[in-house]
């Protein structure tokens, strides 16, 4: 991200994301399914004086989601599933605090655990053709952390003796309904499509709340509110894989994310923008039991500025405006080790 001033140089840095998937046959008919993946992730640090330090240093957001899923099997046609989501989410956001003259770092951090569902059905109209529809709950989580200031400085003609504060916050993820189709060519190539809808509109400003008997008065505290005002995204995907041969499949795709996030909302902590995902893998039955699989995927945002202005819902008329040139790229590697106990991996699609 560039300004007239100080640049942020390089904000984000690699990241290592493990996840896992177990199903397990009861019967024919009947089957679970256990999900653990991280379905919400950020993490921007910008170099520490840029020229946006007091409208973000630093974001981090971490979650963890246990999903353990029940499926069934009503006919040839149609399959139902069910789960319970247990999730992990927490929150640390940095920012030069604007009382204090040599732009001493404040803290917002908090966590929770909350629970939500997801369910699906599929249905197969005729041979060769699958379609999917998934939807995932929201999960509300009522986050519990501190707002931290400066060490060794508070303002005003009172020495408050603590430096931080307990607060509370409502935070509430958004839904997802998925669709897709799978339709087969050939013995050897399938096509497939993905709509996906986020309610990431239901993000308005979350309200922070001192706690506590030990509160810090509001004229010390400011309004660490988290403004976001998003709208809804929307992510569209085409793609196809062909059986080399009875052990290689190679695949490869194309999709287009429309952001939630548009000029008059976009902040410096997330200065995101619609992107083009670009995408190839592979994947390689090395026994009936065993397979692994490889993937890259490109990720293009649109070139974009952050413009920080009066109007803006971030503009401090104390702190001034802030206008910026954006741009990104992200590159996605997966790897992934599939066994099975029992069968064979093409005899179980």
């Amino acid at each position: 991200m560039t300004s007239s001033t100080a640049a942020s140089g390089e904000m984000a840095s690699d990241a290592f994301i493990p996840a896992s998937y177990t199903a397990y046959k009861f019967s024919d008919s009947l089957f679970f399914g256990l999900a653990v993946n991280a379905p919400y992730g950020l993490a921007t640090k910008p170099d520490i004086d840029w020229a946006a330090k007091w409208y973000g240093r630093s974001s981090e957001v971490f979650s963890i989601n246990v999903n353990p899923m029940v499926g069934y099997k009503i006919n040839d046609m149609i399959s139902v599933g069910v789960g319970l989501q247990v999730q992990y989410f927490q929150v640390r956001l940095k920012s030069a605090y604007p009382l204090s003259p040599t732009a001493s770092t404040a803290e917002v951090k908090g966590d929770d655990i909350g629970f939500g569902f997801n369910a699906g059905v599929t249905f197969k109209p005729i041979e060769g053709t699958e379609i999917g529809l998934g939807f995932r709950s929201a999960v509300s989580h009522e986050l519990n952390g501190q707002y931290i200031l400066p060490s060794g400085f508070l303002p005003g003609p009172i020495a408050f003796g603590a430096t931080s504060t307990d607060i509370k916050a409502k935070l509430m993820t958004p839904e997802m309904v998925t669709l897709s189709i799978s339709q087969r060519v050939s013995e050897a190539f399938r096509v497939a499509g993905t709509v996906e809808w986020t309610n990431w509109s239901r993000l308005g400003t979350i309200h922070t709340r001192p706690t506590g008997a030990t509160a810090l008065p509001v004229s010390v505290l400011g309004t660490p509110d988290l403004k976001f005002n998003y709208d809804d995204g929307w992510f569209f995907a085409l793609g196809g894989e062909y059986d080399w041969n009875d052990k290689l499949t190679l695949r490869a795709g194309v999709a287009y994310e429309l952001s939630p996030i548009d000029l008059d909302i976009r902040s410096t902590r997330l200065p995101d923008n619609d992107r083009l995902w670009l995408s190839a893998g592979l994947s390689y039955t090395v026994r009936d039991n065993l397979s692994f699989d490889l993937g890259y995927t490109h990720i293009i945002p649109k070139s974009t500025k952050v413009r920080i202005v009066p109007g803006h819902q971030d503009y401090n008329a104390s702190i001034g405006t802030y206008v910026s040139n954006v741009s990104s790229q992200v590159d996605i590697f997966t790897a992934s080790l599939r066994y099975r106990w029992g069968g064979s991996h093409r005899s179980a699609e």
